[in-house]
């Protein structure tokens, strides 16, 4: 399947993980994007206001403008990946009754809007297996991989 960028260049970025990956920043508990959780029948395109942008045809959040990459999965839905205020990367999916909510990524986030991710990988003979790139506190490349079961690895470093 190809991928969607909603804007000119993705910026989702992140750093570490909470998942027993050596951390630089520990990511804040609780927070998470203002986000509107009714169902979408397409993909959301980001709008700004104030400073911040959001998704629009029901994928809300509140997130750093130029931080939001979609990706289409092998079932034709989507995931989004964003920058939320906190600076942590967060996902979001459609799913079959609608939208999933918020989910963070853990990690901390810098130059949001400065093209630091993108997919950095996918499995070309199993479309759920991917991987995103972020750049982390200490401006190496950090990746997170999507496994087929829909679990993900948490992030590691690339030096």
């Amino acid at each position: 399947m190809r991928n969607r960028k909603v804007s000119a260049r993705v910026a989702l970025l992140a750093a570490t993980a909470a998942l027993g990956v050596g951390s630089l920043l520990m990511p804040t508990a609780g927070a998470s994007p203002a986000a509107a959780d009714a169902p979408a029948s397409s993909v959301g395109a980001e709008r700004a206001k104030a400073g911040w942008c959001t998704l629009t045809a029901g994928w809300g959040g509140k997130f750093y403008c130029g931080s939001s990459y979609m990706h289409t999965l092998p079932n034709g839905r989507s995931q989004a990946f964003v920058i939320g205020t906190n600076r942590q990367a967060y996902t979001k999916w459609q799913t079959a009754s609608g939208l999933s909510g918020w989910k963070s990524m853990g990690g901390q986030c810098i130059e949001p809007g400065n093209d630091s991710i993108d997919l950095y990988w996918k499995n070309p003979r199993d479309g759920w297996n991917f991987t995103i790139q972020c750049k982390g506190t200490d401006h190496y490349r950090w990746l997170n991989t999507r496994h087929s079961n829909g679990s993900w690895s948490g992030w590691y470093s690339v030096r």
